[in-house]
Formats: structure tokens, C-alpha cells, sequence
């Protein structure tokens, strides 16, 4: 059987800076991701079970870049982690710089070529720091968050189409959505109530507002929650529920706080979020219960 030798694949990887919301920046803030002036290397890291650099290249990737096919200069044995003397790895360090003041989602840091040498190499040292556990790269967009050390993404050409074309199909369907809000202020507040009661880091939003407010408000959330927000507007079926709940809420017949969720006036827990909620007033046990709330809301709702 022949030898399978390896090749460098011809991909390009883009890598992308992760940002979080912060509590103590506001968006667009310079300080978002890394202040000015600032930068951060990424090295070849430790492998904890051995003591030694972690295995950057395999076997088969080694023994390309120490041949004459790589183009390189590299001689058999110079690229194994455990060299004692003149260790490639030892100081080898990937600068991360930012592009711009403004750090924003779409910003790209660098563009990686994977079917050139140094390239492919610089991909193989990130994806060496892509542990959960203390690394700052994450493998690919969709696991941006999958560890509160990851500071920059490799993004593949394809998942970054994926995810702009899911992004954008979202946006224009909360837009959408705004538009039939907008005919009314009260619905435009009580979709804000609600998605105040499905989220843990919404604020009440004040009643008898503006539409303008209001549409300013959900505009942010587009911002800031889009998932969160067009989960919201998915949910039709049991939208009419959550309304009650809200006025429920609003009069005085349930009392809600993040850490005891919904309770009646007479201290039956309904369930801590308001899927839980939910739940228990469509489970046909507990109908006593909704009929009960139902009742009182339309007895004192104006």
C-alpha cells in the first residue's frame, strides 16, 4: 500500500476577535476587545500530562515541513517539541494586534493561507490553544463562547456565510415583527414586558411610555439579544399565556424576582422562568389555578 503523504490543504481560515458584553463598557467602546495599543501572544503551550510543549504538527506534518517538498529549510528532527537545544517552538509567538480602535463583530484580524507553509503553521500553533480549559482560541466561530478564555476565533470561509446569511435572516424578521408592534404602544410594551420575563438581564420597561422609547428599547435588544429576542417572537403559541402572565404580574396576582420566579398570592410556585410558567398553566392539572389568574385579570384589568 502506498505511503499517504500529506499535503497543505488549500483553505483559508480568517481570524476574528471574540467580543462580549461588558457591564462596565458600552457598546462600541474601544475597550471592548484589547485597548489601544495593546497586543497579546499566542504561544505554543505546555502539555500538562508530559511537562514539555504540546506536539504542534503530527507525524505525517512533521515529516513534510522537515523534507525538501515544504520548500523549507527545516532538517528531520528540528520541529519536535522536546528539541533540547534550538527548539523551534520555544519562542515562537503569534502577535495579536488590533486592526482598528473600534473592534466591531465583522472586523477581521488576519487571514490565514493554509496551503502556505508558515501559514499553515501559525493555524497549528492556534489550534494548540483551544482547550477549554485556560486556552484563548476558539476552533470555530460557532464555539466563540464555548470558554470565557477564548479571546479570537479561526472562522472558516463557509461558517462565516452561514452565520452573516442566519444573522441577517433573524434581523429582518425582528424588524418585521417591530413594524406590527408599532400600530400599538401597549403591544409594544407588553412585548417588552415579556421578554423582561423571559430574560434575566432585561429591565422592567417602564408602562405608558413612548412609541419612541419603546421602539428605541427594541431596537438595543436587536443589538444586543437578537437570539434572545426573536425567540420571543417564535413563540406564538404561547404568547397569549405569557400576556396573562404579564398582567398577572402588573396587578398584583403573581409576584416574579429572578430568584423565586413566578409565586401566586398564595404562595404556589408557578415555576423560577417563564417557560416554567407557562408549563405549569397549560399542564390540564393545574387549569383551578389559570382559571383562577384569568378571572381576576379580567375583573381588574382597565
Amino acid at each position: 500500500m502506498a505511503e499517504v503523504k500529506f499535503e497543505l490543504p488549500k483553505v483559508k481560515v480568517i481570524v476574528k476577535p471574540i467580543l462580549r458584553d461588558g457591564v462596565w463598557l458600552d457598546k462600541g467602546h474601544s475597550g471592548n476587545w484589547q485597548y489601544d495599543n495593546c497586543f497579546f501572544g499566542v504561544t505554543v503551550p505546555i502539555d500538562k500530562n508530559t511537562g514539555f510543549l504540546k506536539e504542534v504538527l503530527t507525524q505525517e506534518e512533521r515529516a513534510f515541513f522537515e523534507s525538501p517538498d515544504s520548500g523549507l529549510d527545516f532538517k528531520s528532527g528540528d520541529l519536535m517539541s522536546t528539541k533540547r537545544e534550538h527548539n523551534f517552538w520555544k519562542n515562537y509567538t503569534i502577535p495579536i494586534q488590533k486592526p482598528e480602535s473600534i473592534v466591531k463583530e465583522e472586523s477581521v484580524l488576519f487571514e490565514l493561507d493554509l496551503s502556505k507553509p508558515f501559514d499553515y503553521i501559525k493555524y497549528k500553533v492556534l489550534m494548540a490553544n483551544t482547550s477549554t480549559s485556560g486556552g484563548n482560541v476558539a476552533a470555530s466561530w460557532s464555539e466563540r463562547y464555548n470558554s470565557g478564555t477564548y479571546k479570537i476565533a479561526l472562522v472558516r470561509d463557509e461558517e462565516t456565510l452561514v452565520d452573516i446569511v442566519s444573522k441577517s435572516s433573524k434581523r429582518q424578521e425582528a424588524y418585521k415583527y417591530l413594524t406590527v408592534l408599532q400600530k400599538s404602544t401597549s403591544e409594544m410594551y407588553d412585548f417588552l414586558a415579556i421578554y423582561w420575563l423571559s430574560s434575566k438581564s432585561y429591565n422592567q420597561p417602564p408602562e405608558d411610555s413612548t412609541k419612541e422609547f419603546y421602539t428605541a428599547e427594541y431596537e438595543r435588544l436587536v443589538e444586543k439579544d437578537l437570539d434572545g429576542l426573536v425567540a420571543v417572537i417564535k413563540d406564538k403559541d404561547n404568547y397569549p399565556i405569557k400576556i396573562l402572565l404579564n398582567k398577572a404580574v402588573k396587578l398584583n396576582v403573581l409576584s416574579y424576582s429572578i430568584s423565586n420566579g413566578f409565586v401566586t398570592v398564595e404562595g404556589i410556585p408557578l415555576g423560577l422562568t417563564m417557560s416554567d410558567a407557562v408549563s405549569f398553566l397549560k399542564n390540564p392539572k393545574n387549569q383551578e389555578h389559570y382559571l383562577r389568574i384569568e378571572n381576576y385579570v379580567k375583573m381588574n384589568e382597565k
